[in-house]
């Protein structure tokens, strides 16, 4: 314990010595700016580096001017870059400091080494350590001069101060930031400073105090290697090793340390410092990776990615562009008959040049620029393009990088979407959306003819203003809170057309919500039935012009009285194929197929009892030669020969139907064609998508939702992986498992797809089931960790058949686990990761009705 203290007061009592720590210190620094110094003879990529130091940092040829500084230097200068870049060090400084700067330099040009400096700022009193370093081309010789100025100022005044008293070199010794230490060969710790408890995370020094040196080191080995190299060297300075602090964590520290002689011959002890390099290590590794990272982008970007010179001659091609346009790089490198390969139309090519040039002169950033290409398989592609100019390092144009996109598909499918919008065109019923205030939002073509309007004079008004309707029965107020509290509203109008001419309408008008469910606007479906109106009222009025409407009438008429049908018009004749007198006086229900009998049936009586029941509906009806077609009836009680009766008009809907079933197909297309897209670029998971859809499907089945809302998980199913056609390729397929940095990549394919989905105006929410297909119960899942009932349950189930399918199917970085791998994964975590009802159908589905994937 006496030697313990007689240490320690040592250490306390000899200035000198402190002295020789605070060099060695600066010998650690001397260390850092060397590290640093290696970093800024980078590339010009590391540049946001060099600016983010603290250090003022230039650089300057064999005659004092400058070519570089950073921000921290042009700060000292108060001048900007552009003031200082291409003048010489003297044109700033006294002639006494340029003379001195200028020697140090020589002495570089001559020696091919380092020089190291101090001097004191002409414009205030801070003190500086400069270091000058030579930059080497590539055949080594000296091109200019990196010179790094650090602040010494506190450096100075420390040592200043160490040598005025005892008492402020204590204060010193506890405030450093580098962490001291003083310890026996023997690894008893005699002493440390306040930065070493904090570097290596205990509570306090008493702490440090109670451990043995080698405790403090991440591997033990490392301890009895410094030890043997510093008996050789007598002394260590910059050396790297890990330590481990209290809570088991590694550390990377810059050592500095001496053997200092024992009192009256006792063993020598073990001085030093230490300095915390963890992040300059992590950030080392950083700027490696990123390097890494930079120089594999170009050539594994799933965009094509060229350079041109400025004469248009290809300077880089990528792997992307080669996939793209099926020309190697070896083929365009080194001249410009790429143009002439995409672009064969001399007219079209010299535009696109001329556009081009255009960048590179003027400075000109095209983006989102969509071109055809020619591919070398003879194929025309579409891509988009974003394209600027490159400048060399005196800000001169030197060429042009152009960034291409692939998005043939997505024209494909645009192309697509916009047939069907055209066939809701083509319907014969008007079709009018309205925001909440029933202000025009939409007016298709029928609506166009209905009433006399074209949509430009109507976009943007009050339905009411535009028709002048009036509500045959209720008032207009009635009908919005109708409207509002049900959902729907459906009657008869009277409106007029563009040309003042009155017609009766049947108006269905609906809700629109969004996906949340909260009402957006409405959507009207109205049909002119002023026809059929004039034929009811004709036969009201007079049996003569009553039989004549109704013999002209397209549409079937029919009396039903009894059940039996007393009178048919000739429209209905020519519908069902039979004579007048095969169709009278026969029980209406023989011409209705036997699963719609009590359907039929129990609508006419309610009307012949006087009960509400609705009187337009579509139904099948058999004609005489067994055939059977789709009708929409209109049906109402009246009077006929004085007694009550069902007056039926009949409408052949035969031609609606199979526009609504080629609609059907062309979305059906659209949604496969975007199903294809991504699986195209991952042969491995080619079908996951469709056997997705299907088990997800069968779960909503099972779980006892409407068709309507399984039919959206289905489609959800075919797209859910859309979003990875922002993931390259290399990826998706890559046999071993993924780097942080590349599953981050796969992680936002959930959100890349819900950009893509939510432009197409589906009829289920797909885009966002599809956002949410990853997420998780626990708020584990991805892109936005929500919890519970935050998941929508079309999600949920979504999200249990991904994890089925996925598991039983071959994978590259692994093969199949088999379907009682995937059945045991979701039923061990249900309720924890997955909906506990979701996974117990999708179990019984397995178990008890043999669910099988469909080839």
């Amino acid at each position: 314990m006496n030697n313990q203290i007689r240490t320690k007061r040592l250490v306390i009592d000899k200035p000198a010595q402190m002295r020789h720590w605070v060099a060695e210190s600066e010998a650690a620094d001397t260390g850092r700016l060397q590290a640093e110094e290696a970093v800024q003879e980078s590339e010009e990529k590391y540049r946001s580096l060099v600016e983010s130091i603290e250090d003022s940092v230039y650089l300057v040829d064999q005659k004092g001017t400058y070519l570089f500084l950073n921000k921290k230097y042009q700060a000292r200068l108060d001048l900007p870059e552009d003031k200082v870049i291409g003048r010489t060090y003297g044109e700033f400084h006294s002639v006494e400091r340029t003379r001195e700067f200028t020697e140090k330099l020589k002495r570089v040009f001559e020696t091919s080494r380092p020089v190291q400096y101090e001097h004191t700022s002409e414009r205030d009193d801070h003190s500086f350590l400069r270091t000058l370093s030579p930059v080497r081309d590539q055949e080594g010789q000296i091109t200019a001069v990196t010179v790094i100025s650090k602040d010494i100022t506190e450096r100075k005044q420390t040592e200043k101060e160490l040598h005025e008293s005892e008492e402020r070199y204590r204060s010193l010794f506890e405030q450093n930031l580098a962490g001291v230490y003083l310890t026996t060969l023997e690894e008893e710790v005699l002493d440390c400073n306040e930065a070493f408890v904090q570097i290596l995370g205990y509570d306090s020094r008493k702490d440090v105090l109670s451990h043995r040196a080698s405790e403090f080191y991440y591997d033990t080995p490392d301890r009895e290697k410094f030890i043997t190299q510093l008996f050789k060297q007598r002394s260590l300075t910059g050396h790297e090793c890990r330590l481990c602090r209290k809570d088991g964590s590694p550390i990377w520290v810059l050592e500095n340390s001496n053997l200092i002689a024992g009192k009256n011959g006792t063993p020598p002890l073990l001085q030093g410092t230490l300095v915390d390099i963890t992040k300059r290590k992590q950030s080392e590794e950083s700027v490696r990776r990123l390097n890494q990272y930079l120089e594999s982008i170009i050539d594994n970007a799933h965009v094509w990615l060229n350079v041109l010179d400025k004469e248009g001659n290809v300077l880089i091609w990528n792997k992307a562009a080669e996939e793209i346009s099926g020309f190697t790089r070896e083929e365009v490198i080194g001249h410009n008959k790429i143009w002439k390969w995409n672009y064969p139309d001399p007219a079209y090519r010299s535009t696109l040049a001329g556009q081009s040039k255009e960048i590179v002169e003027s400075g000109k950033v095209l983006e989102g620029f969509e071109t055809t290409i020619h591919c070398k398989d003879g194929q025309t592609k579409t891509i988009s393009w974003n394209q600027h100019r490159l400048l060399d390092e005196k800000g001169d144009p030197i060429g042009s990088i152009s960034l291409g996109r692939d998005i043939t598909q997505q024209k494909n499918a645009e192309e697509r979407v916009q047939y069907q919008a055209d066939l809701l065109q083509h319907v014969s019923d008007a079709i009018i959306s309205t925001d909440l205030k029933f202000n025009i939002k939409s007016w298709n073509k029928a609506a166009e003819t209905i009433y006399g309007w074209k949509a430009g004079e109507v976009m943007g008004k009050a339905v009411h203003e535009v028709t002048q309707l009036e509500y045959s029965h209720d008032r207009m107020e009635d009908v919005v809170d109708t409207l509002f509290e049900k959902g729907f509203w459906e009657g008869e109008v009277l409106q007029k057309r563009k040309d003042g001419v009155v017609i009766s309408v049947f108006s269905s008008v609906s809700l629109v919500r969004d996906k949340d469910g909260n009402p957006v606007g409405t959507v009207a479906i109205n049909r002119d039935i002023t026809e059929r109106k004039r034929a009811v009222e004709a036969l009201r009025t007079s049996e003569a012009r009553y039989s004549e409407l109704v013999e002209r009438s397209k549409d079937g008429i029919v009396v039903i009285q009894d059940s039996v049908v007393k009178f048919v018009n000739s429209a209905a004749i020519e519908l069902f194929g039979y004579s007048l007198e095969e169709i009278t006086e026969k029980n209406f229900l023989e011409f209705v197929p036997v699963n719609s009998h009590k359907f039929v049936q129990k609508r006419y009586a309610d009307r012949m009892a006087g009960k509400p029941a609705p009187s337009i509906y579509e139904i099948k009806l058999l004609k005489k030669d067994g055939s059977i077609v789709p009708v929409e009836l209109n049906a109402g009680r009246v009077d006929f020969e004085e007694r009550p009766a069902d007056l039926v008009f009949i409408r052949d809907v035969t031609e609606r139907k199979q526009a609504a079933e080629k609609l059907q197909k062309a979305l059906k297309s659209t949604i496969q064609a975007i199903g294809l897209t991504t699986e195209t670029r991952d042969p491995y998971t080619a079908g996951h998508q469709k056997r997705v859809a299907q088990l997800a499907y069968a779960i909503a089945k099972e779980m006892g939702l409407s068709e309507i809302q399984s039919e959206g998980i289905h489609v959800a199913g075919l797209v859910h992986d859309i979003g990875k056609m922002s993931v390259p390729a290399e990826i998706l397929s890559k046999p071993s498992g993924l780097t942080d940095m590349e599953y981050r990549l796969v992680q936002g394919h959930p959100q890349v797809a819900y950009d893509i989905l939510r432009t197409i105006e589906f009829p289920w929410p797909v885009a966002q089931i599809v956002l949410q297909h990853h997420e998780r119960l626990d708020g584990s899942g991805y892109p936005h960790g929500i919890t519970g009932e935050e998941i929508m349950l079309e999600a949920r189930i979504l999200a249990v058949a991904d994890v089925v399918e996925a598991m039983a199917s071959h994978r590259p970085y692994r093969p199949a686990l088999g379907m009682d791998a995937a059945l045991e994964e979701i039923a061990l975590r249900k309720g924890n990761l997955y909906d506990s009802d979701v996974v117990d159908v999708c179990l019984r589905l397995f178990a008890e009705k043999d669910f099988q994937f469909e080839n």
